[in-house]
């Protein structure tokens, strides 16, 4: 049987088994995974239909083994999987309508493309989200409690708006899609789909005055500007001069890192825009855009950027972080880096401009111990970047 290997990074949080399964009606089971749990795939020719059997009989014996009845287990996995399969139904690599939105969003981000502009598009690819959790619980009072990862707070894009009005349109989805040139990149059913949106033969997302809304409320509890705030504080208290310079920094990484550099000579030579020992903080979230095949993220991204930009600044610190304890494909938040770092890491073969237009940040920082690895933070109000000058 003619077999190939598929390794596959898995940035969400369900795997599961017998995916293509649900095309049938068949059972699969769900599970929790990692964020950043890596999966060896072993692919073939299609199970016999025996083989077949034997896996539904296995999956209904664990489910009852929990006392599940497989009935309505299987019902709640029956998700749409209409998604990349011949007329003869051959799958062609997506089986379930996660897939496909882990693959939409892949290729958004990749691109560079914004959260606000990744979250216009997912909204249009799902049942719950952009409002649409709301017309489902409608008419059930129904609260939302939210941390904002999104700049600007925007309630209609931190987490795609599941529960509150939704503005944007299929419409405005396919002028995002053609401005990065994503047309023809994307799954057909995919382009199907937000064509016949275009067209007003699918629904379109719950807009503002849906009566849906009616038994709806918001709470903010969290967001990057307290963030910053806890970090002005905590500046203070050891000594520092803070200067907090924006919660809405966004954009490329290695074009923030070179201001950064530049304030890191300027407050050492002139003591501007604050007078040393200065703490300079800023949040927001910023994008890489993908030119090279290594591993980062855009904390650890900026950090290397702004590597050659202090050196030999002695009293010199750049940190940057993401608060949820994850930077890009990575175990890392982030990466921190001083005067020094750009000799230490010649001193051990490692090239910064390199390393920078391969997007290998992780690879540079790790043989330094450089690296900033929390865990999960359980939280996230997007990234946390400081420069010290002593």
């Amino acid at each position: 049987m003619p077999v190939s290997r598929i390794r596959a990074r898995a940035p969400g949080k369900l795997f599961l088994s017998g995916e293509y399964a649900v095309l049938q009606g068949a059972p699969a089971l769900a599970c929790a995974v990692g964020r950043h749990v890596e999966a060896s795939f072993l692919s073939g020719d299609a199970v016999e239909k025996a083989e077949a059997a034997r896996w539904r009989q296995a999956a209904g014996d664990i489910l009852r083994r929990h006392d599940l009845d497989p009935g309505p287990a299987r019902a709640a996995l029956e998700i749409d999987s209409r998604a990349l399969h011949s007329d003869g139904g051959i799958k062609l690599g997506f089986g379930s309508s996660a897939a496909v939105a882990v693959a939409v969003t892949g290729l958004l981000l990749q691109c560079g493309a914004t959260i606000n502009e990744t979250n216009t598009v997912r909204k249009h690819i799902s049942q719950v989200k952009g409002g649409q959790l709301a017309r489902l619980a409608s008419p059930a009072r129904l609260v939302s409690l939210v941390l904002s990862d999104v700049i600007g707070d925007p309630l209609d894009i931190i987490a795609s708006g599941p529960t509150v009005p939704d503005a944007s349109t299929y419409s405005d989805c396919m002028s995002i899609l053609k401005s990065y040139g994503l047309e023809d990149e994307l799954p057909d059913s995919v382009l199907s789909h937000l064509n016949a949106g275009v067209k007003g033969t699918e629904p379109e997302t719950p807009d503002p005055g849906d009566r849906v809304f009616d038994r709806t409320h918001t709470v903010l509890i969290a967001n990057n500007r307290q963030a910053l705030e806890s970090a002005r504080t905590e500046a203070s208290k050891r000594g520092y001069s803070p200067l907090v310079l924006s919660s809405s920094i966004d954009g490329e990484p290695r074009e923030i890192a070179r201001v950064y550099a530049a304030m890191a000579r300027e407050i050492e030579r002139h003591g501007d825009p604050v007078r040393s020992p200065a703490c300079v903080i800023s949040g927001g979230e910023t994008t890489v855009t993908l030119k090279g095949d290594g591993k980062g993220g855009r904390n650890q991204e900026f950090v290397l950027a702004a590597v050659s930009g202090i050196e030999g600044l002695e009293r010199t610190v750049v940190f940057s972080a993401g608060t949820d304890g994850t930077d890009g494909p990575t175990d890392a938040a982030g990466a921190v880096a001083d005067g020094r770092t750009m000799a230490r890491a010649a001193e051990k073969g490692l090239d910064a401009d390199a390393s920078l237009d391969n997007n290998d940040a992780y690879h540079f920082f790790e043989p330094l111990g450089d690296l900033v690895i929390t865990g999960p933070t359980h939280t996230n109000v997007m990234d946390l970047r400081l420069l010290l000058v002593g």
